[in-house]
């Protein structure tokens, strides 16, 4: 949320102050009434609280479906022809992530199934969620278009790398 206030705060933003989104975003606003709910132990009633499980579990479809359409309207180029910043987001979640990951894990005394799962979790791809927020605050969308698809196809050979190699 820190972050997105301050997309918020810019140009293509809304304007406001930072203090001011960050106060008024919706993950706050939702953490904040969830943690309410969890510290009262009420539960809404079911005619209020259906819709609002419903609506949850739309988002992410809903993020993949608009990433798979900005791929057909915006073809993007072979990897070998996008731009040397792209290609160095692509490689830092593809492989410095979970590197250094395994690194930290080790140096943390982590082995076994921790260890492999800390990896693993280095090594799934850029969050969909990053692709709505360049395309909401048009901030660096074909950056994170390709980082988003590329790192995706890289992190199956990751995982499945990781998962034979580490712990």
């Amino acid at each position: 949320p820190s972050a997105v206030a301050v997309l918020e705060s810019s140009p293509s933003g809304r304007g406001r102050s930072v203090v001011a989104s960050f106060a008024t975003h919706p993950l706050v606003l939702a953490g904040a009434a969830g943690l309410l709910l969890n510290l009262t132990g009420w539960r809404p009633p079911s005619l209020l609280w259906a819709p609002i499980e419903t609506i949850g579990a739309l988002a992410i479809p809903a993020m993949l479906l608009a990433f798979g359409m900005s791929l057909f309207d915006n073809r993007m180029p072979p990897l070998h022809r996008l731009p040397r910043e792209t290609l160095a987001a692509i490689a830092t979640k593809s492989l410095l992530v979970p590197a250094v990951a395994w690194g930290l894990g080790l140096a943390l005394g982590l082995d076994g199934l921790p260890l492999r799962a800390a990896v693993i979790l280095a090594a799934l791809p850029t969050a969909q969620i990053v692709f709505v927020h360049s395309l909401r605050y048009q901030v660096a969308t074909p950056l994170v278009q390709a980082t988003t698809l590329w790192s995706t196809v890289f992190s199956v050979p990751v995982i499945l790398l990781a998962t034979l190699v580490v712990g």
